[in-house]
């Protein structure tokens, strides 16, 4: 029987995952830590904790990995995964006693200032343009809508930036609707930061290095919320430990593992009464992408995609999920960096750019006689790109009314 589970992750300090500058680098010699956590650094951790019960459950240890082809075969060597797979990672809280995921916002939803109550907001969703001539071609871009019910003015109206959003709330959005301010939280409701000053140890001699201080800015949850980072695993039937404690980044901080079992479930949109009022879909990125385009270079473009002009438009047709689609705007924001150390080899490994999660694509199916219900379970929840068994590319389908 395949397991399906949900890790959970818990600090019980700081934790410090490492941007994509270098120590050292041009611009400041502070640096910051990303998140949540890079999902191969998670995964490692998952595999790692998989290897342990299967060595004290068979009486092997790691000094035999290289020699132990069963259990290579379950978790993978490298870079290659074996029979587990991941989605994620994602963020939770415990309220009330019960569990709630939360998602990255999507790039697509805009906030103004309550007229009536500063303390609060009012959020609305973007919309597609009439082609503009642009950088890009003669293509559709995102903007404000002529009219939010209940504001007379958008002036300083604005997309949000590093927020995340409750599963209801997501949901509304799959619906094409606005989320309520109460669905979406601010990273900085979620974690801290914590400035560090360290500097380099002679192990072997028992002192410091002369001159070779660093900065580093860490991350504590915030306990209150009872934040926690989750990756689901899918497909190994290894039994191991409810719990378990691990070092994760930087410094090597301990944390709590538990297995939660099952999946969180986040259902696909309904249908409108009148499908009419579809436009087409919205392709909404629950964890970073990696597209590659024809020479192997990094870029925005869904895989298999090619320009198209239609209707005067510059658009992009391509096939997902068996489905023709025909591509017209999209929302991404800053190109999401992840490298970080192998550990195997002891050296840095190779940067890699991605399409941030909460990118939005906004898609219309090609064909005649459209069955708008299959076409979106045919889609929600299949994944993107490259990486895909590190949970890479993981779309969730929402309506373009």
């Amino acid at each position: 029987m395949m397991m399906a589970a949900t890790i959970q992750f818990e600090p019980f300090d700081t934790w410090f995952f490492r941007e994509s500058r270098p120590q050292g680098s041009i611009g400041g010699s502070e640096l910051s830590s990303v998140f949540p956590p890079p999902a191969r650094t998670l995964a490692g951790a998952i595999r790692t904790w998989v290897g342990d019960a299967w060595h004290q459950q068979h009486g092997t240890c790691w000094a035999d990995f290289f020699d132990n082809v069963e259990l290579q075969r379950l978790i993978g060597l490298g870079d290659q995964l074996g029979l587990i797979k991941f989605r994620g990672p994602f963020l939770s809280r415990e309220r009330d006693g019960t569990h709630e995921r939360l998602y990255p916002l999507p790039q697509n939803v805009a906030t103004l200032p309550h007229p009536n109550n500063l303390n609060h907001s009012i959020n609305f969703l973007l919309e597609v343009s009439d082609p503009v001539t642009s950088d890009l071609g003669h293509v559709r871009l995102l903007r404000f809508p002529p009219l939010v019910p209940g504001i007379t003015s958008l002036a300083g109206a604005q997309p949000y930036e590093n927020a995340w959003i409750t599963t209801r709330g997501l949901q509304a959005i799959l619906q094409g609707m606005a989320p309520q301010e109460s669905e979406i939280l601010h990273q900085t409701d979620l974690v801290t930061e914590e400035p560090r000053l360290g500097i380099a140890r002679n192990n072997r001699q028992g002192s410091t290095v002369k001159g070779l201080l660093y900065q580093t800015r860490h991350l504590r949850l915030v306990q209150d919320q009872q934040i926690k980072v989750e990756m689901d695993l899918i497909g190994t039937d290894q039994h191991f430990p409810d719990t378990a404690l691990a070092r994760l980044g930087g410094e090597g901080r301990l944390c709590s593992l538990r297995v939660k079992q099952g999946l969180d479930s986040l259902p696909a949109p309904l249908l409108p009464g009148d499908v009419s009022e579809i436009r087409g879909l919205v392709l909404y990125l629950l964890t970073p992408a990696r597209f590659l385009d024809g020479s192997g270079k990094p870029t925005w473009l869904p895989n298999g995609f090619q320009a198209s002009v239609y209707e005067g438009a510059d658009t992009w047709v391509g096939e997902f999920a068996g489905i023709t689609l025909r591509l017209h705007a999209m929302a991404i924001s800053k190109v999401h960096r992840e490298g970080g150390w192998d550990m195997a080899t002891h050296k840095e490994r190779v940067m890699y750019s991605y399409t941030p999660a909460g990118s939005a694509y906004y898609m219309q199916p090609i064909g005649e006689h459209l069955d708008w219900s299959a076409i979106i379970h045919s889609i929600h929840l299949s994944q993107w790109g490259e990486e895909q068994d590190l949970g890479r590319g993981l779309i969730a389908c929402g309506l373009w009314l």
